[in-house]
């Protein structure tokens, strides 16, 4: 005899299979489906339940309820141990019993566990007749706990007893239930600043499920587009100085997606840097501070450094128009760098000299000379070059130095001249230092004659004669 078996659906008609069996040389089918509102598909690790309704176990002919008067049995719709579903044992479902003699058979819930329903069938001693039979469950709650495996009927017969052909304890298969893993778990990545308008994304590469990078609700960055969207290392083209919260979502079937959000940040290239013009030679500076003329940047945090020279300091540094003190006597190199986040860095150099103050002159002593030459005696000067020259007051006429950069340089000049020099030492663009020496030329006096001698034949006589 063979026996027909079938799970009413009004829904999820697809979910039904039919399934042959061959138990002690008869041919039994089973036909499962599960119907009601919500579909029966479920995730695994959700702690939420899914209901299915008018599950119906119909009998074609009610022959295995002939003759077994006084007789229990059970049947039990359950999962295997390690399957990946449960039922809820807080929810008892309602079991309904119709068909001939539906009045002279019970049917109660006995048990409800994590692996299977078990009810229990009372019947009276007058089911005798033939129809259709059929049991109705409503209200059972089912929840994915594992991975995979196949939602099982197990029906069983008291004592020796078979139910339908099946012997006690033999599982039919049903339909399978479907149960989605939860998803990887999302990483978005750390948060990272790029130089540019592009970015390489680096989420992680899903092993259960499928991603989507989107802009996060919380994104305040404007524009901004995803080289392709589905994969984990995507591009993402944003504009410069903006900020983006991306949100990196992995989700499977039914299952709660996980998300994770990124910060991504764009850096514009920094404005280019010009550290001023050199501060050397004919615009060096004279002392120990100086205002320095770096640009302002327009993008980017500038930055005054000292590449070379001894001692040195900023009064802000991070100002184009700092001022800068040193050492006097020092040639420095001062960098100028402009920077903005991961970007590189635009970098000038500027020169600065800052000079001593020449040494303080003195021409040495005024003098008389006896003739038409003379050394002249300036002081030798350890900072800054000397130079002779005449002096602004002089009077004297001619003259000539032997070396004027030679604070001993000899000086020629013409008998009876009085002639003012000046001796000066300068040092670059600070104040030169001068001071003057008067230098008197005497001529050499007329070769004397005092007559002829008075003696003898011209001598004199008497007590006065005319020399």
């Amino acid at each position: 005899m063979s026996h027909f078996y079938k799970f009413n659906t009004s829904f999820f008609t697809r979910f039904g299979l039919l399934f042959l069996f061959a138990i002690n040389g008869i041919f039994s089918y089973a036909q499962v489906t599960f119907s009601g509102g919500v579909a029966p598909t479920m995730c695994t690790g959700d702690p939420s339940f899914v209901t299915l309704s008018d599950i119906t176990i119909t009998e074609s002919l009610n022959t295995d309820f002939l003759n077994i008067d006084g007789i229990n049995r059970t049947i039990r719709i359950g999962f295997n141990v390690g399957s990946r579903f449960q039922f809820n044992t807080g929810a008892i479902p309602i079991v309904t019993f119709t068909g001939t003699g539906a009045s002279d058979v019970s049917i109660s819930v006995q048990s409800l566990s994590t692996i299977q329903l078990t009810l229990e069938i009372s019947e009276s001693t007058d089911i005798n007749s033939t129809g259709i039979n059929a049991i109705i469950i409503s209200g059972l709650q089912v929840q994915a706990i594992t991975a995979s495996s196949t939602a099982k009927l197990n029906r069983a017969a008291g004592g020796t007893l078979t139910f339908n052909g099946f012997a006690a304890g033999n599982l039919i298969p049903s339909s399978s239930l479907v149960s989605d893993s939860s998803p990887t778990v999302s990483n978005a990545g750390l948060d990272k600043n790029f130089c540019g308008s592009g970015a390489t994304l680096s989420g992680n590469n899903p092993s259960v499920g499928t991603g989507l990078w989107t802009l996060a609700p919380s994104n305040t960055g404007t524009g901004g587009s995803f080289g392709t969207a589905t994969l984990f290392n995507s591009s993402f083209t944003g504009t410069p100085g903006q900020t983006y919260i991306l949100r990196w979502t992995i989700s499977n079937g039914v299952c709660t997606p996980s998300v994770d959000d990124v910060q991504i940040h764009l850096d514009a290239s920094p404005t280019t840097s010009a550290a001023g013009l050199d501060q050397i030679g004919a615009t060096a500076v004279c002392g120990t501070s100086t205002t320095l003329t770096g640009n302002t940047p327009t993008i980017g945090t500038g930055s005054w450094s000292v590449v070379s020279g001894a001692g040195g300091s900023f009064v802000s540094i991070n100002s184009g128009s700092s001022v800068f003190n040193g050492v006097a006597g020092t040639t420095y190199t001062l960098r100028w760098t402009i920077s903005n986040g991961t970007c590189i860095a635009s970098a000038d150099d500027v020169g600065i000299s800052l000079l001593q103050n020449p040494t303080t002159s003195n021409a040495g002593l005024d003098k008389n000379i006896c003739g038409t030459s003379v050394t002249l005696t300036g002081n030798n000067p350890t900072i800054g070059t000397g130079i002779w020259s005449f002096a602004p007051s002089n009077v004297g006429t001619g003259g000539s130095f032997g070396n004027t950069a030679l604070f001993n340089s000899g000086f020629t000049g013409t008998a009876g001249q009085t002639y003012i020099l000046r001796w000066t030492i300068s040092n670059g663009v600070c104040t030169p230092s001068s001071d003057d020496v008067q230098i008197r030329f005497d001529a050499s006096p007329t070769t004397s004659a005092a007559g002829l001698d008075q003696i003898g034949a011209t001598a004199v006589c008497g007590t006065s004669t005319t020399l």
